[in-house]
């Protein structure tokens, strides 16, 4: 899954970043940051430099109140075009929120969060939601119900979030179901696998 980060980092500053380590391949980090608020740890800087994400950074020379966040939504709004991505808001600035619930308005995965490191719990719940839905709670007449724990769903979410390609989840999902049932689950999760 693909996923895009929009840092605040006037609002957030370090901490917003908590959870580097966990990004991977698929992300794209794209940091806003004022002359006030232009400076990192090298800590933090060796955390970017080793990170999978790609990172873009973009400073707001405009001093006036609020546009940063403007600039923001402005280039999240262009972006934000994938119903299959999910999007995250990096700010504890209440002023997102009215452009978060928008976006969610029109299908779309967009997430206000504090720091990175919530983005991944964000990710799993969802993820843990739609798998017990799809496997387990679908009554539709031609869906294929699965007798899954909650542990085989947690199982089933870390495969997915950690593989770097299908390949892999495949690997893991062998682990636990039949061939033709792998070949179903993979139908079913195509839209969550897309960019593996």
């Amino acid at each position: 899954m693909e996923r895009i980060f929009f840092v605040d980092y006037e609002n957030v500053d370090t901490g917003g970043l908590d959870g580097l380590s966990k990004l991977n391949r698929n992300d794209a980090v794209y940091i806003y940051y004022s002359e006030s608020h232009s400076r990192m740890t090298f800590g933090l800087h060796r955390r970017i430099v080793e990170s999978a994400a790609d990172f873009y950074y973009k400073k707001i020379r405009d001093k006036s109140k609020n546009a940063l966040d403007s600039v923001l939504m402005e280039d999240a709004d262009k972006t934000i075009t994938d119903t299959r991505a999910d999007y995250y808001i990096i700010s504890n600035d209440k002023d997102y929120e009215s452009f978060v619930n928008n976006k969610k308005k029109k299908g779309f995965r967009v997430f206000l969060l504090p720091d990175i490191r919530k983005c991944n719990e964000v990710k799993f719940n969802w993820l843990k939601r739609t798998i017990k839905n799809r496997f387990v709670e679908d009554n539709r007449p031609h869906a294929n119900q699965y007798d899954l724990t909650d542990e085989d769903i947690d199982r089933i979410t870390r495969w997915i979030m950690d593989s770097e390609s299908k390949r892999e989840l495949n690997n893991h999902l062998q682990e636990m179901f039949y061939n033709e049932d792998v070949k179903y689950i993979f139908s079913r999760l195509r839209d969550l696998t897309y960019n593996l």
